[in-house]
């Protein structure tokens, strides 16, 4: 069941991605063009209004702020015995090609989480993937390894799995380490966007952490007719649709019990505030 509801929505999104979707409406008007079918000139027409509306208005940041913005950083770090970290973004085949490569587009959250694991002297527990490609097995974790290897931080306080499919299982595996390893607090580092997610099967999986969001996409404002190119857009609308797609699967399929689930704070006025540099 966990697999399967992995493979279907790996298939929906192909279809259900922003680009896919509209590059999809525009081949079938064009083909209904052809045939001189009127349904045809309406997607077409349709298709083009949409991509003006994506290079000239901020539905970038509409879309992607509410999730970047529903979780704070903490203002204070007490009680934390461990780091989990969430893989994503890793390109497992360049990272063992080539040098400094395939360290993917989340490489902040690994770097975080080296960098406050040693402030605060507690091991990083790493939950990824691996993909196979031309018969070889590759591991996300890779990087964190580099990371840390160039950041001088101690092997013997990195604890990696790689069996991961998505942030479900991430859940799922980080609770059974976190019980066998005895840990009751941990911080847990994931992109700003995925947050909210992540903290929904967390909190479902019953395991104690305290959100630590990084990697903010967006600046505070979002501008009309900005300097972003159309892809930049395009990315980062596909980005935060992913996430609230990912929000409504997880709460229909009882994954978590919350839509958009949120920080709830203890006392928060009486936090002092707490900077990291």
């Amino acid at each position: 069941m966990e697999l399967l509801h992995y493979y279907i929505g790996i298939a929906l999104w192909y279809v259900l991605a922003p680009s896919h979707l509209l590059i999809i409406l525009l081949t079938v008007g064009v083909l209904l063009l052809w045939f001189k079918r009127p349904l045809g000139l309406t997607l077409v027409s349709g298709v083009t209004f949409c991509f003006f509306v994506i290079a000239f208005s901020p539905i970038e940041h509409w879309l992607l702020a509410p999730l970047e913005q529903r979780i704070k950083p903490p203002r204070s770090l007490t009680h934390i015995d461990s780091i989990i970290v969430l893989g994503g973004g890793q390109r497992v085949l360049q990272s063992k090609q080539y040098p400094y490569s395939g360290l993917g587009q989340h490489t902040g959250r690994v770097i975080s989480a080296i960098d406050l694991a040693k402030k605060l002297n507690v091991p990083v527990i790493f939950v990824g993937g691996s993909k196979q490609v031309d018969g070889q097995w590759y591991a996300e974790a890779e990087s964190i390894k580099l990371i840390a290897r160039l950041a001088n931080f101690s092997p013997d306080k990195l604890i990696i799995n790689s069996r991961s499919n998505d942030t479900y299982d991430n859940a799922q595996i980080t609770k059974s380490m976190t019980t066998q390893l005895q840990f009751n607090h941990s911080l847990l580092i994931t992109s700003a966007g995925h947050m909210p997610r992540a903290l929904g099967v967390f909190t479902k999986q019953k395991i104690t952490v305290t959100p630590y969001p990084v990697e903010y996409q967006l600046t505070n404002h979002g501008q009309w007719f900005s300097a972003f190119s159309l892809t930049r857009k395009l990315y980062l609308i596909e980005y935060a649709s992913h996430e609230w797609l990912g929000l409504l699967k997880y709460y229909i399929l009882g994954m978590s019990d919350s839509f958009f689930p949120e920080k709830i704070e203890e006392n928060p006025e009486n936090l002092p505030e707490v900077h990291y540099h």
